[in-house]
């Protein structure tokens, strides 16, 4: 009868230092999770100040293409006119 007690130990250990190892397993895989989660977070605020930036580029760009195309307006109403000397 002792000898199935001490099985009935040694599984019970054994099932113990089972649980642990996926315990410490989970835990792991948890931690990676996070620390992926944060690298990713990082990278989607870099990605968005970026496209702020971008935005904020293509606005400057449509502004003075705006103003070139205006400049060049007035220049082709300008030189549809006879000068002055002929």
């Amino acid at each position: 009868m002792s000898t199935e007690s001490e099985n009935e130990d040694s599984k019970g250990c054994e099932s113990d230092e089972s649980y642990s190892r996926k315990l410490e397993s989970v835990q792991s895989e948890l931690a990676f999770q996070g620390d992926t989660l944060d690298s990713l977070d990082r990278s989607l605020a870099s990605q968005q100040a970026d496209i702020l930036f971008l935005k904020q580029q293509v606005q400057i760009l449509g502004a003075e293409l705006k103003r070139v195309k205006e400049g060049f307006a007035s220049n082709d109403s300008h030189s549809s006119e006879v000068p002055p000397h002929y």
